[in-house]
């Protein structure tokens, strides 16, 4: 993976739905704040989100802008299969307060995934210019098989 050691990354995991429940069924949200405004650079970025433990179905996995970027900035969400299977086009540079997720017939896994083995939800960001601010925040709906 590409380097993001310049990047501020915060880590936010909370329940949802069936919050105590560990069982196959129990729904639950894995969720994480990426601060772009740190970076420095004019290149493309990768890092590992979002950890998804093996025996997990990934429902879907919704981006959210929370401090739009203030120059072009895009991302992608994906995993070890596929660098865009989870969202192929994230607008960063978007109104504070859009929302995305996986759209049938053009994420691959927008239908939502199973996970037998570990993996990550990977962002992939690229900055084409100097960014200066941006906040945007991933947030993937899961349960156990």
């Amino acid at each position: 993976m590409a380097r993001f050691e310049n990047l501020n990354v915060t880590k936010i995991n909370y329940s949802g739905i069936g919050a105590g429940q560990t069982g196959p069924g129990a729904f639950y949200i894995k969720g994480k704040n990426i601060n772009i405004s740190a970076n420095a650079t004019t290149d493309t970025q990768t890092t590992q989100a979002l950890v998804i433990p093996a025996g997990t179905h990934v429902i879907n996995v919704f981006s959210h802008v929370v401090t739009a970027a203030n120059a072009t900035c895009t991302a992608t969400l994906g995993d070890g299969d596929s660098a865009t299977g989870w969202d192929a086009a994230i607008n960063l540079t978007a109104a504070a307060g859009t929302r995305l997720a996986g759209v049938i017939g053009t994420d691959a896994f927008a239908v939502g995934k199973r996970y037998a083995s570990a993996d990550t939800i990977d962002a992939t960001i690229t900055f084409s210019t100097t960014t200066t601010t941006g906040v945007f925040r991933l947030d993937a709906l899961c349960t156990k098989f």
